[in-house]
């Protein structure tokens, strides 16, 4: 039996989403896949038969975002350095997920001093929103606001 077909995006707005076309005896398996934050979660499976697929350049990787607890160590201390990472979910009203003195805090433009958020909430987040990216505070649109309310000099 052959390698799986793995195919991997991020819908505009929502869950990171995997296709896998696997080799099974009986023909061929397809799963549609979620990333809730922690691991795949199948959403639907059924059999296929003659998969193809055209493309340029194939590579055959096929990456693991990062969990919700690998990100949350990505993030730096907004108390400690002006410029610590935070982890950035982009709609039209921006939510900042940062770290303070390891409590994790959620920003939004209305709420700059932010409101202590559990891994689990973000695991949630991840599922409605799809995965964040990590960018310096100064990248989030109110990211000096937030700096000011939480650097001590």
């Amino acid at each position: 039996m052959s390698d799986p077909i793995v195919l991997q995006w991020t819908p505009v707005g929502g869950p990171r989403k995997k296709l896998t076309l696997k080799q099974t005896e009986t023909g061929w398996m397809q799963i549609e896949s979620l990333w809730n934050g922690r691991r795949w979660e199948d959403q639907e499976a059924q059999l296929v038969s003659n998969p193809t697929i055209q493309s340029s350049g194939y590579d055959n990787r096929n990456p693991q975002p990062q969990t919700v607890s690998e990100l949350v160590e990505d993030l730096g201390d907004i108390e400690q350095c002006r410029c610590a990472d935070v982890a950035m979910f982009a709609q039209s009203r921006p939510i900042a997920i940062s770290k303070k003195a390891d409590q994790l805090l959620y920003h939004t433009e209305d709420q700059i001093s932010g409101h202590p958020i559990t891994e689990h909430s973000i695991q949630q987040l991840i599922c409605r929103e799809g995965l964040p990216r990590i960018v310096p505070l100064y990248e989030v649109p109110y990211g000096r606001d937030i700096r000011m309310e939480h650097y001590e000099l």
